[in-house]
């Protein structure tokens, strides 16, 4: 997408990655274990970013936020999530976000009104910025493209826009494994009253001697149980 395009741009958040605690999963179809892993992935804490009207130079955006800010209130979430070298192939791994209205009242449930990225096939390294359209639409990270493999089939795809649950999946293979950081990020839109409970989930299915196996993140509270 041409730079032009671009109308606001907001620094990325630098997050601090810590590595978290794989716990094994039954379920229909797949192996278990009793050993818990670490040291193969790592996430950092989401972070939340307000977009307010008055921080906006764009007057389209301006003019766009300051319209939906009678009934609604748009938040950038961060979400970085590293990848580490295993013998363990990881072949899938999902990031997902379940969003509510933390007081329970009955009023619009948030959304993820944007994702990023919708769909990559290659690595991508982020040079900082997170650039929007006049809709909102996240773009670009200015993210430049290297390519690993010719493979056409798309390793990461978002999932849940305009929804309350929204996920970014991966798929690794021998030929392209999940090695390495991605950055995730979403606009969500909420009511202009009350807090947004998020909570955050992190799984992963690898394969070993046992074959698949399903795993959960143990995520701390302050990772897993969010309001802003």
């Amino acid at each position: 997408m041409p730079r032009d395009h671009l109308v606001q741009e907001i620094p990325q958040p630098t997050a601090a990655l810590e590595d978290v605690v794989l716990t094994p999963r039954l379920e229909l179809g797949g192996q278990v274990s009793s050993e818990k892993l670490t040291g193969i992935i790592s996430l950092g804490r989401p972070e939340f970013i307000p977009i307010r009207p008055r921080e906006i130079k764009d007057e389209e955006l301006r003019k766009f936020i300051e319209h939906e800010a009678r009934t609604s209130r748009f938040v950038l979430i961060h979400i970085v999530v590293s990848f580490h070298p295993t013998p363990q192939l990881i072949e899938k791994a999902v990031v997902g976000l379940s969003l509510s209205n933390a007081d329970g009242n009955s009023k619009p449930p948030p959304i993820a009104w944007s994702l990023w990225p919708t769909k990559m096939n290659s690595t991508s390294s982020s040079t900082g910025k997170i650039g929007f359209r006049a809709d909102l639409k996240i773009l670009s990270y200015e993210a430049t493209q290297e390519s690993q493999s010719s493979l056409d089939r798309p390793f990461l795809v978002a999932v849940g826009e305009r929804e309350s649950d929204p996920e970014w999946q991966f798929t690794g293979s021998k030929q392209r494994p999940l090695v390495g950081i991605y950055p995730m990020s979403a606009v969500i839109q909420a009511p202009i009253s009350g807090r947004v409970r998020a909570g955050l989930l992190l799984a992963a299915t690898l394969r070993g001697r046992l074959g698949f196996v399903r795993y959960r993140a143990d995520l701390a509270h302050d990772y897993s149980h969010l309001e802003f």
